[in-house]
């Protein structure tokens, strides 16, 4: 499976790829690193199922081929796509991705 992760490079991001690398998926990480740190997703460069994108999910990133699923960290980036009224939801990192993924 090719799941993209959105903040992948963030403490619990990272961690999220390294468990999906581990089940044998394939990783697509997302991240600025606005907040997330390079060095919790080095180990995973050199791994050929690891692909990193960098990129804003508050707004168009381009996504190279089809992804199964996407793990959804709803980080700064996703909160920021979103009116002020919107702010509070639990759907917060699902609007922000869906259309980071248009």
């Amino acid at each position: 499976m090719r799941v993209a992760v959105t903040g992948g490079g963030g403490f619990l991001g990272s961690h999220l790829c390294e468990a999906l690398l581990r089940r044998g998926d394939e990783v697509v990480c997302l991240d600025d690193f606005s907040t997330g740190d390079p060095a919790n997703i080095s180990s995973f460069l050199e791994d050929p199922a690891f692909e990193l994108v960098r990129g804003d999910v508050s707004r168009s990133v381009d996504v190279p081929g089809a992804v199964d699923a996407v793990a959804l960290r709803g980080g700064p980036a996703t909160v920021r796509a979103l009116p002020p009224s919107s702010r509070s939801s639990r759907r917060t990192g699902s609007v922000a991705a869906a259309r980071s993924f248009r």
